[in-house]
């Protein structure tokens, strides 16, 4: 493939990672996933720099296969993948700017070796009043942002809120989980979570920052059919999600 002398970064606000050897975009300005087919991901993934070993090894073999495939081709499909690389430049997922965009790259997070599900049976933490309050003032908190304004200014607030502060640890371990426990046992007499991750996650999130406790939002995509999903997590325990559920996504962006 010929080496191209234009530069292309990720503009702020959107995030990419690779599922099924597919390239997945998020805009978060726009708050929509777009796709690109899969014999255009390994030619787009050179154009970006984007080195392979950051890759799952099942999707490094088959962008490794559409390689081969790819350096067969004629020059045409080099002029192909800038055709591509521009159309990405209007649709605002690709810029050529370095001061509005930044180096492309995929989102490297761990999902954590354990969750918060469940407590020990037979105990219960105490609810007081405080965090009856707290957690109504966090719904509301989270329903105003979804509701008036966008994925976008959620996850500018959650940046904002943890500015200056620590990211949570499991050092906090007794204190997250009887928090995590006090927000699910609430949680039902306020709303219900079933296909609402979204609010679910920037709830628990808003309702930990009143504790000092900050921990990651993470946002994840599945292919066949095309899943996006969200939870919050530290380094060693995701607080609102099954792992075996939570491993089904790959990572496209971190809070």
């Amino acid at each position: 493939m010929t080496s191209h002398s234009t530069q292309y970064y990720l503009p702020k606000g959107v995030f990419l990672c690779v599922v099924d050897a597919l390239v997945v975009f998020l805009d978060l300005h726009n708050d929509k996933y777009i796709s690109l087919e899969p014999e255009r991901t390994t030619a787009l993934l050179s154009l970006l720099s984007i080195r392979p070993e950051s890759l799952h090894s099942s999707t490094l073999s088959v962008l490794k296969r559409n390689a081969r495939n790819w350096d067969k081709e004629t020059d045409q499909e080099d002029f192909d993948i800038m055709d591509i690389a521009e159309d990405l430049v209007t649709q605002n997922l690709l810029t050529t700017d370095p001061t509005v965009g930044a180096e492309a790259s995929l989102t490297i997070i761990d999902i954590p070796p354990l969750d918060l599900s469940g407590y020990e049976f037979g105990k219960t933490p105490i609810i007081k009043v405080g965090h009856i309050f707290k957690f109504f003032m966090a719904c509301c908190a989270a329903s105003f942002n979804l509701r008036f304004f966008s994925t976008e200014k959620a996850v500018k607030s959650v940046k904002k809120a943890r500015n200056g502060h620590y990211k949570s640890t499991s050092s906090d371990l007794d204190k997250i989980r009887d928090l995590v426990e006090i927000y699910n046992i609430l949680k039902p007499l306020f709303f219900t979570a079933k296909d609402n991750c979204l609010f679910d996650s920037l709830a628990l999130i808003k309702f930990m920052e009143r504790f000092d406790i900050y921990p990651t939002w993470v946002f994840g995509v599945k292919m066949g059919p095309f899943l996006a999903h969200c939870w919050v997590q530290d380094d060693n325990f995701i607080y609102n999600e099954a792992l075996d559920q939570a491993h089904r996504f790959t990572p496209i962006m971190a809070v």
